[in-house]
């Protein structure tokens, strides 16, 4: 059983029919080959109808050669065509004109189009619309928070850590208010992580009481998708001054080398997974010191060049958020390909009251009870990532040949 934190943002796949929310539109498709089949529309939302085939933008059908791929990775067909064209007009018009196949034949549909991407040359170092789309959303999750502090399902760590990324005085004060709530129940390696980020972001040590670290006996246990998720906890609470926490430091660091292959890919329980990858980066660059520096470029240097080479592969939801914080931290070019080759599914993702819509996960994975509070918290915290308000992001590590270093 994948933990909490992995568990991806997903709509039902049933008999192989993909369903996805056009977030800007509030409409629910199912994704075909060569169109997309309109399930179901938001009232108020003029020009679609249940049933309509959306078969192109404007006069032109979508590429008829498209076929989904074995292994359900999203990098091409109707779904990202229809996203960059979002992209497109909310840049120009504000207004998307649809190609559609209906009973009685085809028609043209103009429709309004919501808040979608341009992220503009001067990302990451500072972009207008990632600091717009990060108001809307951390304003959605405070919305969105419950009268004790917490989210509905399984979200709160997550959303505690993206509303501190902001940096906003609003969303640190709801954030501690997450924590404290956090810290009296969930001993998990993600609540530990905000808990301690918390206590760094208001200087209020009384939230580390009663944390612990998780017993370094317990380590080799440990799957794949969590090693790097581990070590990072480990690496924060050490920050902290949380006793024991250096204790098992090396012991993750071995697991995570024996288990990542020479191309810097780390395998998880799903297949094409970039997850646990992303999560070994943050962990190791959180944890590295000058003894280990060398080796700790090497691993960080082969991770981010196998992020970037392999972006269409990410899954939208399973740790979404950590490939932009991991590439934030250890190589912004990196960052910037992931970004762009993911511009369409940001287009996709926000609606109109500000939250994002949970996009399916091409390998299955579960349902939460509560997608949209998990995909507005991994959407925030993506964006968020080239801010480095967080201790897990820290400052990029030092150049090689500035520091004593000495190969492990």
């Amino acid at each position: 059983m994948l933990p909490a934190i992995l568990v991806g943002l997903v709509l039902a796949t049933v008999a192989n029919e993909r369903q996805h929310v056009l977030g800007p539109l509030d409409a629910t498709v199912r994704v075909e080959s060569d169109a997309l089949v309109v399930l179901a529309v938001a009232e108020g939302v003029s020009g679609l109808n249940v049933g309509d085939r959306i078969v192109g933008i404007g006069t032109t059908p979508f590429d008829p050669d498209y076929a989904p791929s074995v292994e359900g990775l999203v990098s091409a067909g109707p779904l990202v065509e229809f996203g960059d064209a979002l992209r497109h007009a909310w840049g120009l018009t504000g207004r998307l004109e649809l190609l559609l196949a209906t009973d009685t034949g085809r028609r043209s549909a103009e429709v309004a189009v919501g808040f979608a991407p341009t992220f503009g040359d001067s990302f990451p170092e500072q972009s207008a619309w990632a600091d717009a789309a990060a108001v809307r959303l951390a304003d959605w999750l405070i919305q969105e928070q419950r009268a004790d502090g917490l989210w509905s399902g399984d979200a709160s760590p997550l959303s505690g850590l993206a509303l501190l990324a902001t940096g906003r005085a609003v969303d640190r004060a709801a954030a501690l208010r997450a924590a404290r709530e956090i810290g009296k129940t969930n001993r998990s390696d993600a609540a530990t992580i905000l808990i301690a980020e918390a206590s760094l972001a208001t200087h209020n040590s009384a939230l580390l009481r009663g944390i612990t670290p998780r017993p370094a006996h317990r380590i080799a246990e440990l799957p794949s998708d969590m090693l790097g998720l581990a070590l990072l906890a480990r690496g924060v609470l050490r920050d902290v001054g949380v006793e024991g926490a250096e204790h098992g430091l090396w012991s993750l660091r071995s697991h995570l080398d024996e288990r990542t292959r020479d191309d810097g890919y780390l395998s998880g329980s799903l297949p094409h997974d970039l997850g646990p990858t992303a999560l070994a980066m943050l962990g190791v660059a959180a944890t590295s010191s000058p003894d280990s520096l060398v080796a700790d470029h090497g691993y960080l240097n082969r991770g981010a060049t196998y992020l970037a080479e392999h972006a269409h592969a990410l899954m939208h939801g399973a740790m979404f958020s950590a490939a932009f914080l991991s590439t934030a931290r250890t190589d912004p070019a990196a960052l910037r390909r992931l970004a762009d080759t993911h511009r369409w599914w940001f287009s996709l993702a926000i609606a109109p009251d500000g939250g994002a819509h949970a996009q399916p996960h091409p390998a299955g994975l579960p349902t939460t009870d509560a997608p949209r509070v998990r995909a507005t918290a991994e959407l925030l915290l993506a964006l968020m990532a080239p801010r480095q308000k967080l201790r897990i992001l820290g400052q990029p590590l030092p150049e090689l040949g500035r520091q004593p270093a000495t190969e492990r």
